[in-house]
C-alpha cells in the first residue's frame, strides 16, 4: 500500500525497491534498495518512514532525502534459534513500533533506533497475521487461532478471548468495541467491556484489512461495499461488485461527502456517503490488488501493471 504526507508517496515494491514521490507529478525524488521485499503498509515516525519486509528486516529511510537510518531484524526468542524469517506487518504508536510475528510474538521496538524494547506473546507458535491496535491501557493484537490478546504496556497479558469461528483479516476499534472481519466472511462487534458479542453479521466475501469509520458509520469491502450500522449491524446500503473477484483488500476511501472503492478488475466508483447510490463509475482495465490512497485531493490507485494513475477526484465527471 503506498503512504501519502505532506505531498509525497512513500511506498515498497516487489523487486526490493522502495519509492518516495512527489505526489503532484509523479517525479521520483528517491529511490533505495531494500533488504528483502516489502510487504504490507509503510509507516511514517517523524521524519523517517519505517519499512517491514518479507524476510523479517523493518528499515527506516529518512522522508527528507531517503538516506537509510537504521535496520531492525528480531530473532526467535530461543537459544540458538535462526532469524525470524515470517513477519505480517508493523503499526506505529508513540515512540515505538510494533513487528507482527509469525511466531505468536509481537516485537516492542524503539522507532527512534530500531532497538528491540520487549518481546510479548503466547507461548506457542500461532502467526500473528495482522498490524497491532494500541489501547488505552495496551496492545491487543489476534492470531490465526482464532485468538484476540490485549497486553499491558509493561508486557504483562491483560486478558485474551477467542472468536467463535474463523480468525480475523481485519480488525477496528472504536470506543469500547472491537470489529472483525473473519475468515467465515462475517463481521462480528465484540464488547470489550464484557467480552460478548453484541452482533454479527454475514457479508458477500472476505474483507482484508478492509474497515474503515466515519460519522458513527463502518463503512467495508468484503466483496461488496457496505455502509454498516456500529450499534446493530444493520446494512444501510450495498454496492455489489460486477466481477467475481470483488472490491480490493484495504478500506475504502471517503472525501467530502463521497466514497471510493476498487475492484479487482479496475472498476472505480464514487457514491454517496449517506445513501451508497454510484454517481460515477471508471474502468481501469488493469487489474488492482492494493488499497487507495488519499492526500488531498489526489486518489492515487497502483496496478498490477507497475503503475500508478492518480486522479483528481474534484475533475471526476
Amino acid at each position: 500500500a503506498i503512504l501519502a504526507k505532506d505531498n509525497k508517496l512513500y511506498f515498497g515494491t516487489y523487486d526490493c525497491s522502495v519509492f518516495t514521490l512527489n505526489a503532484v507529478t509523479g517525479e521520483v525524488l528517491f529511490q533505495a534498495t531494500t533488504e528483502s521485499q516489502p510487504i504490507n503498509t509503510t509507516r511514517l515516525y517523524k521524519d523517517f518512514f519505517l519499512v517491514p519486509q518479507r524476510n523479517g528486516n523493518v528499515t527506516a529511510y529518512s522522508a527528507i532525502d531517503g538516506t537509510k537510518k537504521w535496520n531492525h531484524r528480531s530473532v526467535v526468542d530461543k537459544d540458538r534459534a535462526e532469524i525470524d524469517f515470517s513477519i505480517s506487518g508493523i503499526n506505529v504508536f508513540g515512540n515505538r513500533f510494533y513487528v507482527s510475528k509469525h511466531w505468536g510474538n509481537l516485537y516492542v521496538v524503539n522507532a527512534n533506533t530500531g532497538v528491540l524494547e520487549q518481546d510479548v506473546g503466547v507461548t506457542y507458535e500461532s502467526r500473528i497475521n495482522l498490524p497491532a491496535i494500541k489501547t488505552n491501557n495496551g496492545i491487543l493484537f489476534s492470531n490465526i487461532a482464532g485468538e484476540i490478546h490485549c497486553f499491558k504496556d509493561d508486557g504483562t497479558e491483560n486478558w485474551h478471548y477467542t472468536i467463535p469461528k474463523g480468525y480475523p483479516l481485519a480488525m477496528c476499534l472504536s470506543s469500547n468495541n472491537l470489529f472483525i472481519l473473519n475468515t467465515e466472511k462475517e463481521l462480528i462487534a465484540l464488547n470489550l467491556n464484557d467480552k460478548t458479542i453484541k452482533w454479527n453479521k454475514e457479508l458477500a466475501g472476505f474483507g482484508y484489512d478492509a474497515i474503515t469509520t466515519n460519522n458513527n458509520m463502518l463503512y467495508i469491502q468484503a466483496k461488496d461495499l457496505y455502509a454498516i450500522s456500529p450499534t446493530d449491524g444493520k446494512i444501510q446500503w450495498q454496492i455489489k461488485a460486477k466481477s467475481e473477484e470483488g472490491f480490493c483488500r484495504g478500506a475504502p476511501v471517503i472525501s467530502n461527502g463521497n466514497i471510493y472503492a476498487v475492484e479487482q478488475n479496475g472498476r472505480l466508483v464514487q457514491a454517496g456517503l449517506n445513501d451508497g447510490v454510484v454517481t460515477i463509475e471508471f474502468d481501469f482495465k488493469e487489474i488492482i490488488r492494493s488499497p487507495l490512497t488519499l492526500e488531498g485531493d489526489l486518489l492515487f490507485i497502483p496496478t498490477t501493471q507497475k503503475r500508478i494513475y492518480a486522479v483528481d477526484i474534484k475533475g471526476l465527471k
